[in-house]
């Protein structure tokens, strides 16, 4: 099964990360999500994603 399923975060609030040459440590972000698989998966299904980060 080959179907492209897309999902979209947009961060519309003000996020104020230090600068990495600032506060390295300080300067990471991230988020979480839990993506419920669809019922005709099987177990050992494998699966591919990509992620990219835009300012």
């Amino acid at each position: 099964m080959s179907s492209k399923r897309i999902i979209t975060f947009r961060i519309c609030s003000n996020i104020n990360l230090p600068d990495s040459n600032a506060n390295e440590p300080a300067s990471h972000g991230f988020i979480s999500y839990r993506i419920k698989p669809l019922s005709t998966l099987t177990a050992g299904t494998e699966f591919t994603n990509l992620a990219a980060i835009y300012f």
